[in-house]
């Protein structure tokens, strides 16, 4: 009730008598130390000065050294969550290591997120990308600033505008800013063509986990929304070139083998309705690209199956 009041000092007080307690008491229970150093350390940072981030980091990182994900889960995430903000906080106050807290609010908010999944703690999950989305926008350069988008849209994408008005507001704020600075960098270019343009940067790893985020969220669009969609990452990837589209083409059909053959199939409509949209040699360019794609991500059955259906489709093989 102290910090909450804003008595932050009293509330520090209070908190470290607690502690005191608890480790004389060779019963506690470690969760409950825990809870009572993060919360001593969300009282510091409240402070907003230098002093009391860097004491509520080092009380977070205590916690974390305590308790892993396996015997904690929850906690492990808003633990690692609070170690994020407080980095993020750090890094807007000391400009001259703003590169290296941005990077360990990034490792932070990505621990974080390994708890705070979409399906199983939606807010947290939301609140958490977009604040990975600000520290990633804090490093800079064109491929951060194409994640920071990335985690921003799937922010926006899980917050209720009649539940969460404030945090979409302010989320809608960064990514305005973020908008803005890709204009300067590459104008001209949509969201889904600078999303694409990342997938083919990335290594493969980092590729296919973006492509599970984006395309879990997406199959859980209405019909003509996820068709929407898929059609504008289809069109988008034609704009890379062979070489890089087959690299991004070949992680999507990668990946969405893991889901549902309806959604494969929407992604398969999608790529051969924009390969037709081309014309003469750029179409049939198009069109080895999706081929070779087919031959480089799948083998046996699924291959088969695949191919099966571009043929239904209309697709002839190039």
């Amino acid at each position: 009730m102290r910090a909450e009041s804003g008595a932050q000092k009293a509330a520090v007080a209070a908190y470290d008598q607690a502690l005191d307690l608890l480790e004389r008491c060779p019963e506690s229970d470690l969760r409950t130390w825990a809870a009572t150093l993060h919360n001593r350390g969300q009282a510091m940072a409240s402070s907003g000065n230098i002093g009391g981030l860097r004491a509520a980091v080092l009380d977070y990182e205590a916690v974390l050294q305590a308790i892993d994900v396996g015997s904690a889960p929850y906690q492990f995430g808003l633990v690692s969550h609070s170690l994020g903000v407080a980095y993020s906080s750090l890094a807007e106050r000391l400009p001259d290591e703003s590169n290296q807290l941005f990077e360990s609010a990034v490792g932070a908010f990505e621990s974080a997120l390994t708890v705070f999944t979409r399906s199983d703690f939606p807010f947290q999950h939301a609140m958490t990308k977009h604040n990975l989305g600000v520290a990633l926008a804090g490093l800079g350069g064109i491929d951060n600033l194409r994640r920071s988008m990335s985690c921003l849209e799937d922010a926006l994408a899980m917050l209720d505008a009649r539940l969460h008005l404030q945090l979409r507001k302010h989320a809608h704020a960064t990514m305005s800013e973020v908008d803005k600075a890709l204009a300067r960098s590459c104008p001209g270019l949509t969201h889904a063509e600078h999303f694409v343009h990342l997938l083919a940067e990335v290594q493969a790893l980092e590729r296919r986990s973006l492509l599970r985020d984006r395309f879990g969220r997406l199959v859980e669009l209405p019909d003509a929304m996820r068709e929407r969609a898929f059609s504008e990452l289809a069109l988008a990837v034609l704009d890379l070139g062979p070489k890089r589209a087959q690299i991004v083409i070949e992680s999507e059909l990668g990946v969405l083998m893991e889901w549902p053959n309806e959604h494969l199939e929407v992604f398969l409509r999608a790529q051969v309705s924009a390969n037709a949209s081309l014309g003469g040699s750029a179409r049939q360019a198009a069109d080895m690209v999706l081929d070779l794609s087919v031959t480089g991500a799948l083998s046996g059955p699924q291959r088969v199956f695949v191919r099966d259906f571009l043929y239904s489709l209309g697709f002839v093989r190039p």
